[in-house]
């Protein structure tokens, strides 16, 4: 390739001149005047990617499935490492990416590379992508244009007109001076006005008349307190993760609440953040241990879990693991357990009933001739010595013995 310069003539904020270089079959290449550093990092176009400079070489890390993205304004949810952002047109798909294909497919928008950029009203140029970046190609020289001249390195030999030697745009401006056209280009970075916010993108000029598109770490939305969901720039990627735990929020309904730490705005986080004294949190919602409601981590009304002490009939070693304050027989009891009551038979349900009639009861009514009643008292024995039928299961003393 051959260098060699071409007159420019400018404005003050404008690079005054720019170098071609022949890239052989009549087409040349516009190439800054001026070295710019390179910076490792490269966009690869794709919004579920975090494209970085790792030992100087440039790594693009894909984000995790589901992971929320952005393709221009619109968001969307990482899928097989692409960004699936929903359609209804293809209109609706653009990325501000002059070098993509915006497409909706199937309710999916896809932006491919492949695209032309707009062409800038210069016949003296090709317009094409290289890399993922817009280019403009000067023509082959000597190729007719304007008021019968002919192009000589991308531009325009005689013109009457500025709009015979191109459209103009914001990083560059044709001008018909002395009937010969020539071109002023904004330096390197000039900002030009971004359709989309908060992409974590601008842009700016690239020197050569085209729009580029760069990373910008604080292109962030402002601040929320309805959102536990906050974004963050690496690089050109957009990413989203939730706020810390108990961040304060507003629900849907507009009430104060904790953020989960899993981008939920939730009653509470811990049990500080209930606004009631003796209410606790249980899995982002306030419960109490005596509303009448089976909430929480309660395995039925007001008892069981980890905070309200067991329910009746639960299995037990001492009285303050039961929400009644009482263990009876090994289970949490209704009410204390007299002589020949229980609370441990089969189907009580943690209520103290009388021991079957003619059994013993291990607590106190245990001697030979003696047995409960069934009614919750320790009686003699059928066949054995009574004094009065008040002494009896049966209730019936006869000649000074118990009998049926």
């Amino acid at each position: 390739m051959v260098a060699r310069g071409v007159a420019g003539r400018g404005v003050r904020g404008w690079r005054r001149a720019v170098a071609v270089v022949t890239a052989g079959a009549g087409l040349v290449l516009f190439i800054a005047s001026c070295e710019q550093p390179v910076n490792c990092a490269e966009d690869d176009h794709n919004a579920c990617t975090v494209d970085k400079c790792v030992s100087g070489k440039p790594v693009h890390e894909k984000m995790p499935q589901g992971a929320s993205c952005m393709v221009g304004a619109k968001q969307g949810v990482c899928s097989a490492g692409f960004c699936a952002v929903q359609c209804s047109s293809s209109a609706t798909c653009n990325d501000g990416d002059a070098c993509t294909i915006d497409q909706c497919q199937g309710g999916i928008c896809v932006n491919a590379l492949g695209n032309v950029p707009p062409d800038d009203g210069n016949v003296c140029t090709k317009e094409l992508c290289l890399d993922g970046l817009p280019k403009r190609m000067p023509v082959l020289n000597g190729t007719p244009c304007g008021a019968g001249g002919e192009c000589d390195d991308g531009l325009c030999t005689k013109c009457t007109s500025d709009a015979q030697c191109g459209t103009s745009s914001a990083c560059e401006k044709f001008w018909c001076l002395q009937g010969t056209c020539v071109v002023t280009r904004a330096d390197p970075g000039t900002p030009v006005p971004d359709p989309f916010k908060y992409d974590c993108k601008g842009r700016v000029c690239d020197g050569d008349g085209n729009l580029k598109i760069v990373a910008v770490e604080n292109d962030l939305p402002p601040p929320s307190d309805t959102t536990c969901v906050q974004q963050t720039c690496q690089g050109w990627t957009p990413v989203f993760g939730p706020k810390l735990p108990g961040t304060k929020c507003l629900d849907s309904s507009g009430n104060v609440g904790s953020c989960n730490g899993s981008g939920a705005c939730v009653e509470c986080v811990t049990d500080n953040d209930c606004p009631v004294m003796g209410d606790y949190c249980f899995a982002g919602t306030c419960s109490r241990c005596d509303d009448g409601k089976q909430n929480g981590d309660e395995t039925a009304v007001d008892c069981g879990g980890e905070r309200c002490g067991d329910c009746l009939g639960a299995a037990c070693t001492e009285a303050s693991a039961c929400k009644s304050g009482l263990c009876e027989d090994g289970v949490c009891c209704d009410l204390p357990c007299g002589l020949c009551t229980t609370c441990a038979a089969s189907g009580s349900a943690g209520k103290c009933i009388p021991v079957p009639a003619d059994h013993k009861d291990p607590s106190g009514c245990t001697a030979v001739n003696k047995a409960c009643n069934g009614g919750g008292a320790c009686k003699t024995k059928n066949g054995y010595a009574c004094a009065t039928k008040l002494e009896c299961i049966s209730n019936n003393c006869v000649n000074g013995v118990c009998v049926p």
